[in-house]
């Protein structure tokens, strides 16, 4: 900085470049603010941000719709509604506090497709006895007497304390001399081995009843027990009319669609080889809704009209695909109406 004194002279002070006698002090926000004033793309921003930030609370209070309130519409769509198949795999029904083990049910059908009657899984023995040729019966044997047959005439030597008189006896000896697996007395299942020269004769404790055929029921609250399961099976494969189950009378009807059971002259439940399902779980399909599918699948059809109990048409696409079966049908659905003004 120049200074002049009296005599005209020039001096020269050295200053520095922050000395407040020098320069003009701006604090930091105010030159930020300065600078973007100056600009107007900064402004108009902001405005935009402050229009929004208003509407986001004012907006709400505005408007004439609720918060939550959503507009919807109904629309048509084709969507899956039951599956089809032809059953080949094994349904289970384990008796009361029995457990039958996935293992056990694996070394099972190893034992089916190589012949065998008997299989163990797990340190325990099961027998299989042979019903029909898709009813198994998977039991524990436990042994009470072992019997001799010399020239016609049997040796009962007892095991166990179940007594056998002697209708028991007869019964065996039959049983024996027809070679057969197992059979019934007084409720009570007996199994037949061998052993050498000797037959041994088991109370035979049932585990599971396992079967390729699908039962199906009138009312969906209807349960079907293993002792019915057994008898409707094996009362089908011998075309009888009527068989007893759980102390029950049942009869059988059937023809070329169908194989019904009734009870009390009613009709309770039926039993095919296609196994019939709801995508939906909160779907019960009726006997006779399944029955028609199944006739429509018989006879290769792509389309099924079905008249439901309100005898109203329901109309259903049938897609294939290999052993698989798809139900289509048209459902009205609610759905956002997204683009449409209030």
């Amino acid at each position: 900085m120049a200074r002049i004194d009296r005599d005209n002279k020039i001096h020269i002070k050295a200053i520095a470049l922050d000395d407040e006698q020098r320069v003009k002090v701006l604090s930091p926000g105010m030159l930020v603010t300065k600078r973007f004033l100056r600009n107007r793309l900064a402004l108009v921003g902001l405005i935009i941000i402050v229009a929004m930030f208003v509407f986001a609370f004012v907006g709400g209070i505005v408007s004439p719709y609720g918060e939550r309130e959503v507009f919807r519409t109904y629309e048509t769509a084709l969507k899956d509604y039951a599956g089809v198949s032809l059953n080949k795999e094994y349904q289970y029904s384990d008796a009361p506090d029995q457990e039958f083990p996935a293992l056990a049910k694996a070394d099972m059908i190893l034992a089916i497709n190589k012949g065998e009657t008997s299989f163990t899984s797990g340190n325990v023995t099961y027998t299989i006895i042979k019903e029909t040729e898709n009813l198994f019966r998977i039991v524990k044997l436990n042994e009470a007497a072992k019997v001799i047959t010399v020239k016609g005439i049997s040796s009962f030597n007892q095991t166990s304390t179940i007594e056998f008189t002697d209708e028991l006896k007869e019964v065996c000896s039959q049983a024996i001399e027809k070679k057969e697996q197992s059979f019934e007395f007084e409720g009570t299942s007996y199994v037949v081995t061998q052993d050498g020269k000797m037959n041994v004769i088991s109370v035979a404790q049932e585990v599971s009843t396992v079967t390729t055929m699908i039962f199906s029921t009138y009312s969906q609250d209807t349960k079907l027990s293993s002792a019915f399961k057994v008898a409707a099976q094996k009362a089908l494969a011998a075309n009888e009319t009527s068989f007893q189950a759980d102390g029950v009378d049942y009869t059988l009807k059937t023809d070329d669609k169908s194989n019904i059971f009734y009870l009390n002259d009613q009709e309770y439940a039926a039993i095919s080889q296609y196994s019939i399902n709801p995508i939906a779980s909160d779907v019960f399909l009726n006997l006779d809704f399944k029955m028609a599918v199944e006739e429509a699948i018989k006879k290769n059809e792509t389309t099924l009209d079905y008249i439901n109990e309100k005898n109203e048409t329901e109309q259903y696409l049938i897609q294939r695909n290999n052993e698989q079966y798809t139900l289509k049908r048209e459902l009205s659905t609610q759905v956002n109406n997204t683009y449409e003004s209030p």
